[in-house]
C-alpha cells in the first residue's frame, strides 16, 4: 500500500473504506427517497391516478440519483414531461 501512496495500515484501510461505503449507501437512499416522495407529492396533490403518480415519483428519484452531489440537478421547462413521455409512452397535462 505504501507504493500507492496510502501511508496506512491494512486494517485502518479497510475500516476506513466500510465507513465511507456506508454513509455513501445512506445517502444515496436518503436522496432517492427524496426524489421519489417529491414526486409522489406532485402526483397527489394534481389528483393524477396511482400509476401515474408512481412513475412520476419514480422519474424524479432516477434523476436525483443519477446527479452527483445533492442538489446539481436542473430540468429545463418541458424536460421533465419529454423524459416522462419518453419512458412510459405518454404525457403529463399541459401544466405538470
Amino acid at each position: 500500500l505504501f507504493l500507492l501512496g496510502l501511508d496506512m495500515q491494512p486494517a485502518k484501510l479497510v475500516s476506513t473504506l466500510k465507513k465511507t461505503f456506508l454513509v455513501t449507501l445512506i445517502s444515496s437512499v436518503v436522496f432517492v427517497l427524496m426524489g421519489y416522495g417529491t414526486g409522489l407529492l406532485f402526483g397527489l396533490m394534481r389528483d393524477m391516478d396511482w400509476e401515474t403518480t408512481g412513475r412520476v415519483a419514480s422519474l424524479m428519484g432516477a434523476i436525483k440519483i443519477a446527479q452527483l452531489g445533492t442538489q446539481h440537478h436542473r430540468l429545463a421547462p418541458g424536460e421533465f414531461g419529454e423524459r416522462f413521455r419518453a419512458a412510459f409512452g405518454y404525457g403529463l397535462d399541459a401544466d405538470a
